[in-house]
């Protein structure tokens, strides 16, 4: 049996699966794929005929859809984000409604959606749609997702009452740690048990996310923090010139504890 959140699709089988809904479970039955998912938590597991059977893919499409609405991002403090590999800026284009509709439909021919993983800028704010379109998947029973970086106390109450999962993205470089910290408080504070640090590693970050990993445990803006999750720098967009050598092993290292210190 396999948990956590993945993306598995596939069109090896035709026939149609048992979807049921018993709050807070989604659950799929078929002869050789099934899963459940709550839609509370996030647990989600799946199997084949038996238990111990992992299917290598779901033959009645995604799992999981990441589409993003948006292409405009202002990023914070007035900042571009140096790393940002789509090199988005304030001019862009939203995703209207009724396409990002059309689109689940066309990928969702089953209803077997569990969570829909949505970009879009720091503030969460670029597309005026995004709102529509977390309550139209939540009528679906499907979970919208999302990444933000400087949102308003007026966002995070639409975030806590629709997502199932926000992440934080750290942009120490143009705005130190406090933004981020702050806006981790303003979620877990509504109640959001499933909020994460998303921290990018890469030459110029690899030394502050010593100084990140101690704060999880000293400040108490962190208390509820879910958890700090490392990426690797992509050499795309503004970060075409970006270096990235080792630190995520650095960083994973780490051991009882420790901070060693090591020269960039």
């Amino acid at each position: 049996m396999q948990t956590g959140f993945n993306m598995r699709t596939s069109t090896s089988e035709t026939a149609s699966p048992a979807i049921t809904f018993n709050d807070p479970w989604k659950i799929l039955k078929s002869r050789a794929y099934n899963y459940r998912f709550n839609i509370n938590t996030g647990f989600f597991a799946r199997w084949g005929a038996a238990l111990e059977d992992d299917p290598y893919r779901s033959p009645y499409g995604p799992e999981i859809a990441d589409i993003e609405i948006s292409t405009i991002c202002g990023g914070v403090n007035g900042k571009l984000c140096p790393y940002c590999y789509k090199a988005n800026t304030r001019q862009g284009k939203n995703m209207p409604f009724d396409l990002f509709k059309t689109v689940i439909e066309k990928i969702n021919p089953h209803n077997q959606l569990t969570q829909a993983a949505l970009g879009f800028g720091a503030t969460g704010e670029e597309n005026p749609a995004l709102w529509d379109i977390c309550a139209w998947l939540r009528e679906q029973n499907i979970i919208p997702n999302g990444t933000v970086a400087d949102i308003t106390d007026a966002t995070a109450d639409k975030i806590a009452r629709y997502f199932g999962a926000c992440a934080v993205s750290s942009h120490f470089l143009t705005a130190g740690n406090g933004l981020c910290y702050d806006n981790v408080k303003r979620l877990t504070d509504r109640g959001m048990k499933q909020v994460n640090i998303h921290y990018v590693l890469e030459r110029e970050t690899a030394g502050n996310a010593f100084r990140v990993l101690r704060d999880i445990k000293e400040d108490s803006r962190l208390a509820k923090l879910n958890a700090l999750v490392f990426l690797s720098l992509k050499s795309k967009g503004r970060a075409v010139n970006g270096k990235n050598f080792e630190e995520c092993r650095k960083v994973l290292a780490l051991k009882n504890g420790e901070c060693p210190v090591f020269e960039l």
